[in-house]
């Protein structure tokens, strides 16, 4: 994970003003305590000990604006990589159960309506990890990407529950170009979130 502290422009001239503001309390403070000592009155020693406190006050709000507003900035970019995480590792899981499928299918094909081909197909292709996945799937995943992996799996499930006599060699073929299709996109989706992990 690459953090890096970016301070922006506005952030720079906040901390600019509030650096300038905290300088200028603390001069006209220090001025007003040496005119205060030179005057000795009796009262001066309380005016002397507000003073400090409005003025530690004052640096301290400073301060603990500074480090909240950075604390916040750390806990969301924190927050989003976590999320990015997640969505790799489900994706990364639903892209082997769709390279399993995959196989499944190259070994069916040609597809001879064979009962030991049918077996294969009801009992081996696989869509547990989609059902277990689909729902953390982060905004990384663009509509049309996740229309892909919905479309490949509602043809996984016809081909799992279809009946034998209406399964047919083009259907298969055609499940696993749209397979194909999916890992390619998914390839390129966990490259990309891969760069801002």
């Amino acid at each position: 994970m690459q953090n890096k502290m970016n301070i922006t422009y506005k952030n720079f001239i906040y901390l600019l003003i509030a650096t300038i503001m905290a300088l200028a309390l603390l001069y006209i403070c220090t001025i007003t305590i040496i005119e205060f000592v030179k005057s000795d009155k009796p009262w001066i020693d309380t005016t002397i000990g507000a003073l400090g406190n409005i003025a530690g006050g004052i640096i301290g709000g400073v301060v603990a604006y500074i480090v909240a507003s950075y604390q916040v900035k750390v806990n969301n970019q924190q927050e989003q990589s976590n999320i990015l995480r997640n969505t790799y590792a489900n994706i990364r899981l639903i892209a082997e159960e769709i390279n399993y499928n995959l196989n499944i299918l190259e070994a069916v094909i040609p597809y001879e309506n064979d009962n030991e081909q049918d077996l294969l197909l009801e009992k081996e292709l696989q869509n547990i990890q989609w059902y277990n996945c689909s729902t953390n799937l982060g905004p990384e995943i663009s509509n049309d990407c996740f229309d892909l992996i919905c479309g490949f799996y509602r043809r996984i499930a016809i081909l799992k529950n279809m009946d034998s006599k209406n399964r047919n060699s083009d259907y298969i073929e055609k499940t696993r170009d749209k397979a194909k299709i999916v890992l390619d996109e998914l390839h390129k989706l966990t490259s990309n979130i891969n760069k801002k992990i």
